[in-house]
């Protein structure tokens, strides 16, 4: 029986379940395979007047005003062992994307994701008719996010995640290229794009622009001039400190999980982050 977990904040599982956290990328993944099931029944019961009616169309959103599809398209996935590998990775990062910058911060991340491909074909139907279905673009976006927050950490076979990362995207565009795929192709390239940018955001790193037109000129008044204080730079050791803390606590999450994390280490990582996160400003 599920039971709530004791400690309720961002970073601690939504509930349990025998024994098992449960966070709201689990909860994610569970939607998927649903929608995938049941989009395997539609075709099955060749119910093409429902799928239809579910997957995106630049039309039917413009003229017929279907606006569930902007968000119903990423659960239209045939059964593939495609599917799996994407979900899979979508999983693996996204419970650490999850735990490492909080439970609202990735799924704004995943919700502004999700709205971005049917804007921009949105912006596509203007011209020319457009259809789209499918959460690989959505599913391997999460991987790039992590491989840009993580880009040195292996995680598979090894190799560091910035690698890993771009032999998918190069797959990825070679298929797209070759089967004349153009707009998955555009779609997974937009959605990686937007969440490398949306991780430097969150970092930090990145800020939005700001227009000086609506910016108010200061008043000019004089004031005496402060006293010279020395700066007292930290010293190196502390970032060093923070980025150890991070890749001791993250090997550990790959060897035996997120729930293998004590509260006192759950509390080391989001200090550590925060201590990097103010170096990068």
């Amino acid at each position: 029986m599920a039971t709530r977990y004791a400690e309720d904040n961002d970073r601690s599982p939504l509930t349990w379940w025998n024994g098992h956290p449960i966070y709201a990328t689990t909860l994610l993944v569970i939607a998927h395979v649903l929608g995938m099931v049941l989009f395997s029944l539609m075709m099955g019961a060749q119910l093409a007047w429902l799928i239809s009616a579910l997957a995106f169309s630049s039309e039917a959103v413009l003229q017929q005003a279907k606006i569930w599809q902007i968000g119903t398209y990423a659960f239209m996935n045939g059964p593939s062992l495609h599917f799996v590998f994407d979900l899979v990775f979508f999983f693996i990062f996204g419970s650490q994307l999850e735990l490492l910058f909080g439970r609202r911060a990735f799924l704004r991340l995943y919700g502004i994701v999700l709205l971005a491909a049917p804007a921009l074909l949105l912006v596509v139907g203007a011209f020319t008719p457009t259809g789209f279905m499918g959460s690989s673009a959505l599913h391997l976006s999460i991987l790039v996010a992590f491989a840009t927050l993580q880009p040195s950490v292996a995680i598979i076979w090894g190799v560091p995640m910035k690698w890993i990362a771009i032999i998918v995207l190069a797959i990825e565009t070679l298929q797209g290229i070759a089967y004349h795929l153009f707009i998955p192709l555009l779609v997974l390239w937009a959605s990686s794009a937007l969440a490398y940018a949306l991780v430097r955001f969150e970092q930090g790193r990145w800020s939005l622009p700001s227009l000086a037109f609506f910016q108010h000129k200061p008043k000019l008044h004089v004031v005496e001039r402060p006293k010279t204080i020395k700066k007292t730079s930290k010293p190196k050791s502390a970032t060093e400190d923070a980025s150890q803390v991070i890749d001791r606590l993250l090997d550990k999450i790959t060897a035996s999980g997120i729930q293998s994390l004590s509260e006192a280490e759950r509390s080391q990582l989001e200090n550590a982050r925060q201590e990097l996160l103010k170096r990068d400003r």
